[in-house]
């Protein structure tokens, strides 16, 4: 076993050792770049610590807030079933709560239990799939995962029958054949990834999530009541939907980017504001944390009721408005709010925009090739009738000495 003696990224000598089948580092610069990676001993535990206790705190929010459907039976198959669910509720609190047992090592019995419970092999499809949503996450991750994980099934679970059937009389057995059966039952898809990743700041300011997921093509955030939450989210062109109780913006990706990009940005904003974001997209979390996005581009020009739409944030930048409506005919469109300019004028508006780093959408560019175009045959035509009204008044210099020749006679 190798040793390294350094200083780690919390400024705090530590150690790092390398295991016999580990491959050892070949130059100074990996020595240093893995102690900048790695805290110490000490701020490790405090660091496991912290999130096992956020962890536990949001595993506890979650349960307390947790309605479960009515279910659906006989008037007895209803209280038993009730009973049941109540049973395995409780354990599972309790069980996170207080550190009794770990919910991924009951979840993962299904991998030893997994080819007794029937013969095509979906106890390894349910394994893989629980396999994928832990895989990379720290303990206190996993946690949450699966909590949720219990949660959502919990709430999709309404015949009663179903949770007298799982029955064991031991609440840990009785979650795991719940979670396998629900799998198999409800069509859960083994090749999934994880749904969503939880990302905590080093100094969060209090314990409670913000959330950030998509539909379609709208990402909504979901958070309390907080000023800077929303500061950042009205920075970022997001509305408040009262129905939803969830701020919302609508991507274009052609103006706006990916909604990947756009929903990495406002977490990693939100996220560097000090507080915790939940996103319904774990391969975002390395991006998120590095900011490793591509910047939205503001600045655009359009097509508009048969003009060229200028958009861009006039707030923020009056003199490129002032620029723009010194061309002739532009006018600010009372519906939009943006400038409006006749496509006539383009080149004045294709200078702008190389000054000011502006794109044409392509039915903009589609509008501005027509007219120059129709500008072009103009041109033609009239150099067409130049020309041939100047090659019907010449005269060949024996045509001239011929007629001069008559003129003396």
């Amino acid at each position: 076993m190798t040793k390294y003696e350094g200083i780690c990224k919390c400024g705090h000598e530590g150690t790092i050792r390398i295991k016999r089948g580990q491959e050892d580092f070949k130059s100074q610069e990996e020595i240093d770049k893995a102690f900048s990676e790695t805290l110490c001993k000490k701020c490790r535990y405090e660091l496991k610590k912290k999130q096992e206790a956020e962890c536990n705190e949001y595993i506890k929010d979650s349960f307390e807030a947790l309605e479960l459907p009515e279910l659906e039976g006989t008037e007895k198959q209803i209280a038993w079933a009730n009973k049941i669910r109540k049973g395995m509720v409780d354990m599972w609190e309790n069980s996170l709560i207080d550190g009794i047992m770990s919910p991924v090592s009951v979840l993962m019995d299904i991998k030893t239990y997994g080819p007794a419970f029937d013969e095509k092999g979906n106890g390894h499809k349910v394994a893989d799939m629980l396999d994928k949503i832990i895989k990379n996450s720290t303990d206190a991750e996993k946690k949450r995962l699966v909590a949720d994980l219990f949660i959502s099934v919990l709430k999709r679970i309404r015949k009663a029958k179903m949770y007298i059937d799982i029955e064991t009389g031991s609440p840990r057995v009785s979650v795991r054949d719940l979670l396998y059966k629900s799998f198999v039952e409800f069509k859960i898809d083994g090749t999934k990834e994880p749904k969503e990743v939880v990302i905590s700041p080093k100094n969060a300011i209090d314990g409670r999530i913000v959330n950030i997921y998509s539909k379609d093509k709208i990402i909504y955030c979901e958070s309390y009541v907080d000023m800077d939450v929303k500061s950042i989210c009205k920075k970022n062109h997001y509305i408040w939907c009262t129905f939803s109780e969830a701020w919302y913006r609508n991507i274009n990706v052609n103006a706006n980017g990916s909604v990947a990009d756009r929903k990495t940005e406002l977490a990693n904003r939100i996220l560097n504001a000090g507080y915790i974001v939940r996103v319904d997209d774990p391969t975002l979390k390395d991006k998120i944390i590095n900011a490793d996005y591509e910047p939205e581009h503001r600045r655009w020009i359009a097509m508009h009721e048969g003009k060229l739409l200028i958009a861009f944030d006039y707030n923020d930048y009056p003199e490129i408005k002032t620029a723009f409506k010194r061309i002739k005919g532009c006018k600010i469109d009372r519906k939009t709010k943006f400038l409006l300019v006749p496509v006539e004028m383009y080149l004045q508006v294709e200078d702008l925009a190389d000054l000011y780093d502006f794109r044409f959408n392509d039915k903009s560019r589609e509008e501005i090739e027509k007219i120059k175009a129709t500008l072009e045959a103009s041109i033609a035509d009239v150099k067409a009738g130049t020309e041939k009204k100047y090659t019907s008044r010449k005269q060949s210099i024996d045509e001239v000495y011929n007629e001069l020749i008559d003129e003396e006679s």
